[in-house]
C-alpha cells in the first residue's frame, strides 16, 4: 500500500511520508484505505497547504488525525435524503439521456452503453452525497469523474463486444 504515497507531491512525502509509511504498515488493507489515499493525494495536490477547517483537532495535523477524520462511520439524514436524490435522478436521469441519444446518433453502441452502465453509474454519483462527503469538492469530482468514465467505457467495450459476438 505505501505504492500510493507516491501519488502525493514530494513536499508533501517529505513532511508526513515517513509517518504515512509507518500508520500503513498497522492498517488492515481495504477499499476504503486505497480511496481515502487517492482522495488525500487528489486533495494535496490540488490544495497544496491544509487549511484550518481540515483538520480535525486545532492544531493537530499528524497523519492519523486527518485519516480519522475520512471515516465515517454513519450518515446525516440530510446525506442520505441528497444520495437517494442524486439515485432516483440519475436511475431516470441516465436512462432517458441514453434514450435521446439514441433518437440523435446513428450508432447506438454510445447509447446503450448509457443505458446498460447506468444503475451503476446511479450509485457513483450518489456516492459523492454520502460516502465521499468527508473529501473536498475537488476530490469528490475528480473520484466520481474518473469513475464515472471508467464505468461507461467499460460498458461501450462490453455493447462493442456484444456487436462482435
Amino acid at each position: 500500500m505505501s505504492w500510493l504515497l507516491r501519488l502525493y507531491p514530494s513536499a508533501w512525502r517529505r513532511r508526513y511520508g515517513d509517518e504515512m509509511a509507518a500508520l500503513l504498515a498497522g492498517e488492515r488493507r481495504s477499499p476504503r484505505l486505497v480511496l481515502d489515499l487517492v482522495a488525500g493525494a487528489i486533495d494535496a495536490r490540488l490544495n497544496p497547504q491544509l487549511t484550518p477547517g481540515s483538520v480535525p483537532e486545532e492544531g493537530d495535523t499528524s497523519m492519523r488525525s486527518l485519516l480519522v477524520s475520512c471515516h465515517r462511520s454513519s450518515f446525516t439524514h440530510a446525506e442520505m435524503r441528497a444520495s437517494a436524490l442524486w439515485m432516483i435522478g440519475a436511475a431516470a436521469g441516465l436512462p432517458t439521456l441514453a434514450m435521446v441519444l439514441r433518437t440523435l446518433l446513428d450508432d447506438r453502441t454510445l447509447s446503450d452503453a448509457l443505458l446498460y452502465g447506468s444503475f451503476p453509474m446511479a450509485l457513483i454519483l450518489a456516492s459523492q452525497a454520502s460516502l465521499l462527503r468527508p473529501y473536498s469538492r475537488a476530490a469528490r469530482i475528480v473520484i466520481v469523474v474518473a469513475a464515472l468514465s471508467v464505468t461507461y467505457l467499460f460498458f461501450v467495450g462490453i455493447t462493442l463486444l456484444s456487436e462482435i459476438i
